[in-house]
């Protein structure tokens, strides 16, 4: 869960829906405690990795990078971030916000990196004593100093195996875990995911549309390489959290987390998913379903935050509430990867099928409202021609240039 979905409960009145319809739904904010006033924390300390720590409120606060003391100015608060031992240790959060850049190449923008600011914490805790005890120290001067409490380290239960499932007719990918809970000291679960997959269109374009002055141009032999080079990538926000008091044993076979469409670009060529598991005490996991949103649209207001309130406190005013759950624990963590391009899922000759000709008149409405992009151009100088200054286009799931970020330290070479 990212610092977005907090801010999310936070923000919103409009939630998203079940059974292809969306309702308004309008949460009465100001019964349940929520302010704008609250702060923020989200993550856990992850003995033997780096933890990465997310702190914000609802106007976004301004994060400060301890090793350099450079200020970034986002909402105009500033935050320190640490984990402290027991006996008086301390290990001090960097800030990473960054601002990605972008290399230009003419009209098209090849490796287009999304410039972005996240008010997200790395914590160098590899080296943590696992006996230890530890807690999260924040503090944002002129609002108030908050902590959790000391907690001795809790050892991740394994994940044994990843897996995955087509539905009989294709249409559909289920990923599935395995694992064997007995090794860790928990019989609650948590999960995120990272998925990483090659973005390059499933049709390879041959020009590309400038919106500004309503134009086609070419694409080169080295954009098109570029091109096939793409890669994309996401993080899970939903909570992922369940238990095995009910079964005979703290064993999971084949859990299904994650469900997804095959005619998706993730399934054009190598996809991979990286899977990280993290164990909870009940009250961790009481928090975190309690957070969840269930099909009637209320349970994400009803028992929160009257009845569940987090682990992180103000010690400078006990009046003021933190959102958040800090666990301290180990982390395992297990990687698959899925050939799209191999199990031809996607039947790219649908994608001939759906193309159409349009006018120079036409580019920009489609564009902007159709969910079309060009794939071919026929320039026929002689007026009276029927191709003069016409295009074929087709949807842009089949032509459409997607974002193209670095590719991954562990991606398989070529």
């Amino acid at each position: 869960m990212k610092l977005n979905f907090f801010k999310y409960i936070a923000y919103t009145a409009i939630l998203a829906t079940f059974a292809g319809c969306v309702y308004d739904f309008q949460a009465d904010l100001s019964s349940q405690g929520i302010s704008s006033e609250y702060i923020i924390v989200d993550g856990d300390i992850i003995v033997g990795d780096t933890s990465v720590i997310y702190i914000g409120n609802t106007g976004g606060v301004t994060t400060k990078d301890i090793s350099t003391s450079d200020w970034y100015s986002i909402g105009g608060i500033s935050a320190s971030v640490w984990v402290e031992s027991e006996t008086g240790q301390t290990w001090w959060g960097k800030d990473s916000i960054v601002t990605i850049s972008y290399t230009k190449k003419s009209y098209y923008y090849n490796y287009k990196y999304e410039p972005y600011t996240q008010n997200r914490y790395f914590i160098d805790t590899k080296d943590l004593d696992i006996n230890g005890k530890y807690r999260l120290c924040v503090s944002i001067p002129g609002i108030g100093e908050y902590v959790t409490p000391f907690r001795e380290v809790m050892i991740a239960q394994e994940i044994d195996s990843l897996s995955y499932r087509l539905e009989p007719d294709n249409s559909v990918m289920h990923l599935m875990l395995s694992s064997s809970g007995n090794e860790g000291q928990s019989k609650y679960y948590r999960w995120n995911y990272r998925e990483d997959w090659e973005n390059n269109p499933p049709i390879m374009p041959q020009v590309t549309y400038n919106y500004r002055d309503n134009s086609i141009g070419m694409l080169s032999y080295e954009v098109k390489d570029s091109l096939r080079k793409c890669m994309a990538f996401s993080h899970s926000y939903d909570i992922l959290v369940y238990n095995t008091n009910q079964l005979a044993e703290n064993r999971l076979e084949n859990y299904l987390f994650l469900s997804f469409p095959t005619m998706d670009r993730r399934m054009v060529g190598l996809y991979c998913l990286t899977l990280y598991q993290t164990p909870l005490d009940r009250e961790g996991y009481d928090f975190y379903k309690a957070m969840s949103v269930n099909d009637n649209l209320g349970g994400l207001y009803a028992p929160y935050p009257n009845e569940i309130m987090g682990n992180v406190l103000c010690t400078t005013n006990s009046n003021k509430v933190a959102l958040g759950y800090v666990n301290v624990c180990t982390r395992s963590m297990k990687r698959i990867f899925i050939d799209g391009g191999k199990l031809n899922l996607i039947d790219r000759s649908k994608g001939t099928k759906e193309r159409i000709m349009l006018k120079e008149e036409e580019w920009r409405g489609y564009f902007q409202g159709k969910d079309y992009r060009p794939y071919d151009f026929v320039k026929d100088y002689e007026k009276d021609s029927v191709m003069y200054d016409k295009a074929y286009w087709g949807l842009s799931f089949w032509y459409g240039i997607g974002q193209c970020s670095p590719r991954p330290y562990f991606w398989p070479k070529k």
